[in-house]
């Protein structure tokens, strides 16, 4: 008799609602741009596809490390709600959720200086698709990004809420971490551009052409 009273339900939703809602598939990640796109369009693309990029910073020697080395790190990011699917959601600014118990956290807090780099080659769980060029991930045509520059801490409410509503679109366990941890968002105030996505080499990027064009 359950099961009875169920299926009447989702008769009764399905009536309810348009063939197209009941039926409508997954919203797709943005493809690629293709070949005639701008070095900027493809530098957006991979910024909004990135679930996640490896960070450098310099190190304070906290925790034991040695004081002024590189550090390197991996970070979850995002630079927009659902802008991996969602064009219009992307700013090319990428964001991050941290504390200072984490290396990398402790390090923004001493020096903000520093950069963080993408690559196709990170594959489906890194939010790309796949690519028979990116079975080598220093083949010249799979994209890779770095972004240089100085990570602002993002303190005013309203600012901070957007950040952590595009973060946690894309990163929904972040909502659970633990409240204790003194979690921080950070923003990246770009200065320098590094992209290599095709033979002949890399090409200079302003950064104002960068936030002005569309994945």
């Amino acid at each position: 008799m359950r099961g009875v009273f169920l299926a009447l339900a989702l008769c009764a939703v399905a009536g309810a609602l348009p063939a197209r809602q009941l039926f409508a598939p997954p919203p797709q990640p943005l493809p690629r741009p293709p070949s005639s796109a701008t070095q900027a369009q493809v530098a957006r693309w991979i910024v909004s596809q990135a679930q996640f990029g490896m960070m450098a910073t310099t190190s304070c020697g906290s925790g034991g490390r040695p004081k002024g080395l590189a550090m390197s790190n991996v970070a979850s990011v995002s630079d927009g709600v659902h802008s991996d699917v969602a064009a219009g959601n992307s700013t090319g600014v990428p964001l991050l959720y941290i504390t200072a118990m984490d290396p990398t956290g402790a390090d923004l807090a001493v020096n903000p200086a520093g950069s963080i780099g993408f690559t196709q080659a990170y594959g489906k769980d890194g939010g790309f698709p796949a690519a028979a060029a990116c079975k080598e991930p220093e083949n010249p045509t799979c994209a890779r990004l770095t972004l240089m520059g100085s990570w602002e801490l993002v303190s005013a409410p309203a600012a901070k809420a957007a950040a952590k509503k595009a973060l946690f679109s894309k990163h929904p366990q972040m909502a659970s971490w633990p409240g204790g941890h003194g979690w921080l968002v950070y923003r990246l105030k770009i200065d320098y551009i590094f992209l290599l996505s095709n033979y002949g080499g890399t090409a200079p990027i302003k950064v104002a052409e960068y936030l002005a064009a569309t994945p």
